[in-house]
């Protein structure tokens, strides 16, 4: 029986010395553990040190997508009416909005424009010279309607362009000799002696042919009655200087003949008579235009023998 046990126990012992020898034997084939076990820069795989293997190239992230640049977007128009600004003008004149000419206006057809909101001027320069202005402010959908007219003084000065007939009528004094009854006390006769003043009212047609804005020509003639005597014959041809439109002033000459009726005393013998006495001199005229058609004129102006002229009529042009 203890022979039994005994090997038993040898087997035993045999068994985990194998074992013990196995283990031994497979640690001593091991070159390594670990990393630390391995020299340089090699590495411990499965008991074995090995070089790295070669670092694999880091994958490269794909392109970003292209950014689409952003739709292109017509800016929103200021707000506008259609036609929203219209401007008339009877007279032609080139239309000026806000430093730039934009075209001919004049005559029945009004301008229209499209403008931005907000503020802007507004000019028309005439062609016959000189130039209105107009300040608007274009709010949406409220169209403006402007109305430039040119200038009093142009229209004026236009109109007298040109050829023009017309009537004058007025009355003033003058002076001369001869005036009233003239008493001459010669033997010989001689005519008549003495200077005076008359009053005298007057009627006649004006002729009048603007060349250009500012030279006027004028030719007046007129029949009028002097106080004390008889009537008188007159005419006057003169240049005049348009001022303004409304104004003028000049220069001209003045001429014609009276009847002039005297008494002579020869003695005891008194003869009367009626003779013809011509008379001639410079004259200032000026004068004032009411409307186009309205004017006031006033002359005044010496001569010989003695002559004097003072006188203001009202003259209407057709």
């Amino acid at each position: 029986m203890r022979t039994g046990s005994s090997t038993r126990c040898v087997r035993h012992v045999v068994h985990v010395a194998s074992l013990v020898a196995l283990l031994w034997a497979s640690e001593a084939r091991a070159d390594c553990t670990n990393d630390n076990d391995c020299k340089g820069d090699r590495v411990c795989e499965k008991g074995a040190c090995v070089a790295p293997a070669a670092p694999s190239a880091p994958s490269t992230p794909p392109p970003p997508a292209p950014i689409a640049p952003p739709e292109a977007t017509t800016p929103s128009p200021v707000a506008r009416s259609q036609n929203n600004v219209t401007v008339r003008s009877q007279e032609p004149g080139r239309l000026v909005v806000d430093g730039g000419e934009v075209g001919a206006i004049g005559g029945e057809n009004p301008f229209a424009l499209t403008l931005p909101e907000g503020k802007h001027v507004i000019e028309v320069l005439f062609d016959a010279g000189g130039h209105e202005v107009r300040k608007v402010r274009v709010t949406p959908n409220a169209p403006i309607d402007i109305d430039i007219q040119a200038p009093t003084s142009l229209v004026r000065a236009r109109v007298r362009e040109g050829f023009h007939v017309g009537i004058f009528a007025g009355g003033g004094f003058r002076h001369g000799d001869c005036v009233g009854n003239g008493i001459v006390n010669n033997a010989n006769g001689g005519g008549c002696y003495g200077a005076g003043d008359a009053a005298m009212a007057f009627v006649g047609p004006v002729l009048t042919y603007g060349v250009g804005r500012f030279v006027e020509l004028a030719l007046t003639s007129d029949v009028g009655y002097w106080s004390g005597q008889s009537v008188a014959a007159e005419f006057s041809p003169e240049l005049r200087l348009r001022l303004g439109g409304w104004f003028y002033v000049g220069a001209g000459m003045i001429g014609g003949f009276r009847l002039v009726h005297t008494r002579v005393v020869i003695g005891n013998t008194t003869q009367e008579n009626d003779r013809a006495a011509g008379f001639f001199g410079a004259v200032v005229p000026f004068g004032f235009d009411f409307s186009e058609q309205v004017s006031l004129a006033i002359r005044g102006g010496a001569g010989g023998p003695g002559y004097g002229i003072l006188d203001a009529s009202l003259v209407l042009r057709f």
